[in-house]
């Protein structure tokens, strides 16, 4: 019995070394999102949205202070931001986004004759394919004269697996209060499912299982071999940009480029012509939206928030192709890239790799204020 219990008790001592070690040097996060603050759409691509009335939300849907005309007001330069939980400011406070402090920055010069309107369409958990959409079925309504998207490198993977969808469906059980926890960023309640997701061990098996799945669902819905994919691209994609991809492909191919250990595998998904061809298809639908509804399109790229030395970004390459790919397409890329290398990732994170601290939103309001400036976008 002696021995037993002090098996289990090298076993627990380990694993809370384990844990500490994986908490301070490598922890990764699971984002969920609670039925209270979120809502099924009946729109089938979007799935979700936010829930209008609620923690900061606006009475259409949008993490705001007011609400805002869908007619624009004379006088007014309105800008629209569209993109994930970056882009809605997930983890800092409304007045902390980078949305609003650029409507600070630009509605605060003095003798300014325009008044300036940034409206924060984010939602956390989003994907190209839902961001277009939110922006074709309610930015639009806006009469936006400019749209920032804040592009973030996992936007190219699916947002909702069919596991996903089914917490979704549950959420609107009302009457089923385990229900309405659907994919959550707030951990604090009482039970075993938030208790164990506390942990960086949990976490890891639970995104291990996640990832076996997702790649199980990646095989079962894949309908074409890879000779009618690349033919697919020869037949969709501008001469410049097919060539751009092959270029990176083949570098990815031969493991000239490669994704860190611990961190998603961004060069990987780009790297697959079946996701980065649907990628493009939204790019470009997101190029046309702009021509149609008359408004300039803007890409925004924060990077993957780490230490690393100068010039030694791990992702560069994948930052450049999709700017490229983007300029062909005629949409415009700010980088922030450099501001952010030039900081310890302690100072502009809020404690993972994604996600900006209000003086990293300020870093970016400031890049996108300058960038407006330089264009001629908005008066000196």
């Amino acid at each position: 019995m002696k021995n037993f219990f002090l098996v289990i008790g090298a076993i627990f001592f380990s694993l809370c070394l384990v844990e500490v070690f994986l908490i301070y040097l490598m922890p990764v996060y699971i984002h969920t999102m609670d039925g209270i603050y979120y809502r099924s759409s009946l729109n089938p691509i979007i799935a979700y949205e936010l829930k209008p009335l609620v923690r900061g939300h606006n009475a259409d849907g949008i993490r705001a202070d007011r609400d805002f005309s869908t007619r624009k007001p004379d006088g007014v330069f309105r800008i629209v931001v569209v993109g994930d939980s970056l882009a809605y400011g997930l983890k800092v406070y409304y007045a902390e986004t980078y949305s609003k402090k650029l409507e600070d920055l630009l509605n605060g010069r003095s003798g300014n004759a325009v008044r300036y309107e940034v409206i924060n369409l984010g939602v956390p958990g989003y994907r190209f394919s839902q961001i277009v959409e939110r922006l074709r079925t309610k930015g639009v309504n806006y009469d936006p004269d400019l749209v920032i998207y804040g592009l973030w490198l996992d936007d190219i993977t699916d947002s909702c697996n069919l596991h996903e969808k089914r917490l979704l469906s549950a959420a609107q059980d009302e009457e089923n209060n385990a229900g309405r926890l659907v994919l959550t960023d707030d951990i604090n309640r009482h039970n075993l499912r938030n208790f164990i997701l506390r942990f960086q061990i949990a976490r890891r098996f639970i995104l291990f299982y996640r990832g076996m799945k997702y790649d199980q669902l990646e095989k079962e819905s894949a309908t074409h071999g890879e000779v009618s994919f690349d033919e697919a691209l020869r037949e969709n994609l501008p001469e410049e940009t097919l060539q751009l991809y092959r270029a990176f492909r083949e570098k990815v191919d031969r493991g000239r480029l490669k994704d860190l250990r611990g961190y998603e595998r961004y060069y990987e998904n780009f790297a697959n012509p079946k996701k980065f061809l649907e990628w493009y298809r939204y790019l470009k639908a997101f190029s046309d939206m702009a021509e149609k509804e008359n408004f300039r399109p803007l890409l925004l790229m924060t990077p993957v928030i780490y230490n690393y030395p100068p010039d030694g970004y791990n992702w560069k390459e994948l930052h450049e192709m999709i700017e490229k790919v983007a300029a062909v397409q005629g949409i415009p890329t700010v980088d922030v890239l450099a501001e952010f290398g030039r900081r310890r990732a302690a100072e502009i994170s809020t404690g993972d790799a994604e996600h900006p601290n209000a003086r990293g939103h300020s870093i970016i309001a400031k890049k996108l204020y300058t960038y407006l400036i330089e264009q001629g976008l908005v008066a000196r």
